[in-house]
């Protein structure tokens, strides 16, 4: 945010790195929402916006159109919801 440009570049090249994994999971599940989790999910632009060039560039068109991304209201407590949640059920 404050034009730092080694960070920008790291928070883009994560972005791409997302995209690439997202669309091997778009293209095997093909959900019509993905809920990013975690505090790295607020970034916002800077991490989404690569990540969405690289799902719009390598996606199916039959994919790509229906996809939504939202960020967990959870933040950086999502893995521990999660695994509370987990442990809860396994009793």
């Amino acid at each position: 945010a404050e034009g730092d440009a080694a960070a920008s570049g790291i928070l883009r090249e994560a972005g791409r790195a997302l995209g690439i994994g997202l669309v091997s999971i778009l293209h095997l599940l093909n959900p019509q929402v993905v809920i990013l989790g975690g505090g790295a999910s607020h970034i916002g632009e800077p991490l989404l916006g690569p990540m969405r060039e690289i799902v719009e560039e390598r996606c199916l068109p039959s994919i790509r159109g229906p996809v939504r991304f939202a960020a967990s209201a959870l933040g950086s407590s999502a893995g521990a919801v999660g695994a509370a949640l987990l442990m809860s059920q396994s009793r």
